[in-house]
């Protein structure tokens, strides 16, 4: 692994945490008065999720969930270096566990504030997580175009 690629990879994890923090910090002072509805199918509602990804998990202590988190990114981390993840979705994965965990030591819970009336309130870090495993299954089971060459 090359240290641009390496650089590449930590700059765009990083990027996509300071993005999701930077939107519950917003929530918090936005929504603290009440939802703000808009056009479309999304409203903005502030939440406080225990558990993880779309509430699953509530019940588990707080210190579990960050440490599997932790786990899992640091896993992610490994399966891209040694070539095993694709960067992107690897990427992905890696700041959504990352941002969620940081929410979590923080305050102990994850803000949300996506809300769709009837699926569980989420946040840009749960985003990142689902659009991550999507893309790894896409780049991992389609294969890869092959290159034809004109003969002659």
């Amino acid at each position: 692994m090359t240290l641009r690629r390496h650089g590449v990879f930590t700059t765009a994890t990083a990027a996509l945490v300071a993005i999701d923090l930077a939107t519950k910090a917003w929530a918090v002072r936005a929504l603290e008065n009440g939802p703000i509805e808009l056009p479309g199918p999304v409203d903005l509602q502030l939440s406080y999720n225990d558990g993880i990804a779309f509430g699953f998990f509530d019940q588990l202590p707080a210190t579990v969930l960050i440490g599997a988190s932790m786990l899992i990114a640091a896993l992610l981390v490994r399966a891209w270096q040694t070539g095993q993840a694709p960067a992107v979705p690897a990427s992905m994965l890696v700041a959504g566990a990352t941002s969620n965990s940081i929410d979590r030591l923080e305050s102990g819970s994850v803000i949300d504030m996506l809300h769709l009336g009837w699926w569980p309130t989420f946040n840009i870090a749960d985003i990142y997580i689902v659009t991550g495993i999507a893309l790894w299954v896409v780049l991992t089971t389609w294969p890869a175009p092959t290159t034809v060459t004109a003969r002659g």
